[in-house]
C-alpha cells in the first residue's frame, strides 16, 4: 500500500475514530470553556483568551442628559501553551491495514489515544485544585444531599448564577459517585426512578452530575503541616497581601501548593499558589490566594491546614479554559514514505496530530501521535472543590 493510500485512511479513518475516542473518555473538557482556534502554534507560545465582562452597576438615567458611558475594558488572560504531549509506537504494516481497512482502530491505537486523553482531563482536573472554595470534611467521602447542596450555596454566595443554568456542572469520584447514586436511588425518600433504571445522576439540585474515573487518581496528598505542629500568622498580613509567615512547627513541616487553610477570626478559605519548607519550625514568604480581606490576618491567629483528600467538583463552565491550537494546518502532508495528518474535530475543537513514517532497516512502520493544550483557572469563585 502507498504512503498515500495510507494517508488517506489515517484522514478518513484513524483520526475520526480517535476523535470518538478522546470524546467519551474525556469529561472535563465536555464541561469547561474549550478554546479552539486554527492558528497553527508551538509549546510555550502564549494566546490570549478573552473573559466575559465583569458585572456593571446600572446607573441612574437623566431625562435630559440620558446616562454615562459604561467603559468596556479588555479583559482578557494569557494561557500558556506549555503541555505538548504524545505518544510514539512501532506497527506491522499488516497489523493496521488488517484492523483500519475494516473500519476499526488497532487496539494500541486505541489504547493510546485513552491514555491521550486521560492526561488531558486530568490536567484540567488539577487546574481545578487552584481554588480555594471547599465544602466537607478530608478524608470523608460525599454522601449525602448536603453535600451537593452545600457546594451549590457556596458559588451562590460568590455570586455565581445556578438556577436553571446548563453550564454548572458537578464531577465526582468513583466512591462519591456510587454514595450519591445509593442516596437519589431511592424512591421512598424522594429519590428518583430514573436514576434506579439507568444508573445516572441527572441534574440533582440543577446540577448536571457527572463521574469522572480520573478524580480516584488525583490525591491531594497536603504538607506536613496539616497533621503536625501548631501552625499560627508569625506577624500581621494587611489587607491585599498575598504572601504571609508563619509558625509553630518544629523543623522542617511543609505546606503544598493547592492545600488549603483558613485563619482563626477570619471569614472563608484560602490556597497556598506554592510549595513551602519550614526552617527550626517556621515558614517565611508563603504565597496564598485570594489576598487577604479587609482586616487582614492577625499576628499570632491560628492557622488550619485541610489534610489529604480527593476532590470533586461543583463548578461553571466559565471556570476554567483550556486552549488547544493545531501543531500543523489540518489536512494530510506526505513525503517518501512519511506523511503528517492532522484533524480539527468540529465539535470539540481538539486538533490531534498523527505522523506516521517507515523504517526500512526493521520493516517497521513508526507512528506517532500529538496535542498542544494549555489550561488555566480563570475565576475561582466559579469552582468549588467537594471534598472526599
Amino acid at each position: 500500500m502507498s504512503i498515500n493510500q495510507i494517508a488517506d485512511l489515517a484522514y478518513d479513518v484513524v483520526l475520526p475514530e480517535v476523535h470518538k475516542i478522546l470524546h467519551n473518555t474525556m469529561v472535563m473538557s465536555r464541561l469547561v470553556d474549550v478554546n479552539t482556534m486554527e492558528e497553527v502554534k508551538k509549546k510555550g507560545q502564549t494566546i490570549d483568551i478573552t473573559l466575559p465582562q465583569d458585572k456593571h452597576d446600572p446607573v441612574d438615567v437623566d431625562s435630559t442628559s440620558g446616562m454615562s458611558t459604561t467603559v468596556i475594558k479588555a479583559n482578557t488572560v494569557p494561557v500558556t501553551l506549555d503541555e505538548w504531549k504524545g505518544l510514539q509506537w512501532e506497527l506491522d504494516d499488516r497489523d493496521f491495514l488488517g484492523t483500519v481497512i475494516g473500519g476499526q482502530l488497532p487496539s494500541i491505537m486505541e489504547g493510546f489515544a485513552i491514555d491521550i486523553a486521560n492526561y488531558i482531563d486530568q490536567r484540567v482536573l488539577m487546574v481545578a485544585a487552584e481554588t480555594n472554595n471547599y465544602y466537607g470534611t478530608a478524608g470523608s467521602t460525599p454522601s449525602a444531599k448536603a453535600d451537593l447542596i452545600g457546594a451549590r450555596k457556596i458559588l451562590r454566595k460568590n455570586g455565581v448564577p445556578v438556577a436553571n443554568n446548563p453550564m454548572i456542572s458537578a464531577v465526582l469520584g468513583s466512591d462519591a459517585e456510587a454514595n450519591m447514586l445509593e442516596v437519589f436511588s431511592n424512591t421512598n425518600e424522594n429519590g428518583n426512578q430514573a436514576t434506579v433504571e439507568t444508573g445516572m445522576l441527572g441534574s440533582p439540585f440543577g446540577l448536571a452530575t457527572y463521574a469522572d474515573q480520573n478524580i480516584d487518581e488525583l490525591e491531594h496528598i497536603a504538607g506536613t503541616f496539616s497533621t503536625t505542629g501548631t501552625p499560627a500568622v508569625n506577624g500581621a498580613v494587611l489587607e491585599g497581601a498575598t504572601v504571609m509567615n508563619f509558625d509553630g512547627g518544629a523543623g522542617v513541616e511543609t505546606v503544598k501548593k493547592n492545600d488549603l487553610f483558613t485563619v482563626a477570626g477570619v471569614e472563608g478559605s484560602f490556597v497556598f499558589t506554592a510549595d513551602a519548607t519550614a526552617v527550626a519550625g517556621a515558614v517565611t514568604g508563603a504565597t496564598f490566594s485570594p489576598a487577604a480581606p479587609a482586616g487582614g490576618f492577625d499576628d499570632n491567629a491560628l492557622i488550619t491546614v485541610i489534610p489529604s483528600h480527593f476532590n470533586n467538583y461543583v463548578f461553571h463552565r466559565n471556570a476554567i479554559v483550556l486552549a488547544i491550537r493545531p501543531l500543523e494546518e489540518d489536512g494530510i502532508q506526505v513525503g517518501d514514505s512519511s506523511a503528517i495528518i492532522t484533524v480539527t474535530e468540529p465539535n470539540s475543537g481538539i486538533s490531534l496530530r498523527l505522523e506516521t513514517w517507515r523504517d526500512p532497516y526493521r520493516k517497521k512502520r513508526m507512528w506517532s501521535l500529538d496535542v498542544l493544550t494549555g489550561v488555566v483557572l480563570v475565576r475561582k469563585e466559579m469552582i468549588v472543590r467537594l471534598l472526599g
